[in-house]
């Protein structure tokens, strides 16, 4: 129910912009019709605000992006993948990286038979 209320991001400066306009031209209407009479220079106000509008939309693009950036100062951005930063693996460094990962599970068998070897002990030089 709720998504029959939600409007999309990309329709919100259209409707602010038309209806900011239409607000305006109407409480101009509304206080020009207080004395139920329309003045000549009433009506070419009303006639400057259309082509204030008409003109707005000349300039509309640039207007949405100044609106949008004050808006938007502060808020995060969407930070894009570093993916194409990252060096591809070769078929040389990765035999490399396999022969350091062989060397590397060899060496707690290497400790382990340090450890059990007799061979391997150092003497006590407190047994002299």
């Amino acid at each position: 129910m709720t998504s029959c209320f939600f409007i999309h991001s990309s329709f919100r400066w259209p409707l602010f912009r038309d209806c900011t306009f239409y607000a305006v031209s109407l409480v101009t209407l509304v206080i020009f019709f207080k004395d139920s009479l329309i003045e000549w220079w009433e009506a070419a106000m009303l006639l400057a605000i259309y082509f204030a509008y008409v003109g707005f939309m000349k300039i509309n693009p640039q207007a949405e992006r100044f609106v949008k950036k004050l808006l938007y100062k502060n808020k995060l951005t969407r930070v894009r993948s570093t993916d194409h930063l990252v060096p591809t693996v070769s078929e040389n460094s990765m035999q490399t990286m396999q022969s350091i990962s062989f060397s590397i599970k060899k060496i707690p068998s290497l400790l382990s038979y340090i450890h059990t070897s007799p061979t391997a002990r150092v003497p006590n030089s407190a047994g002299k």
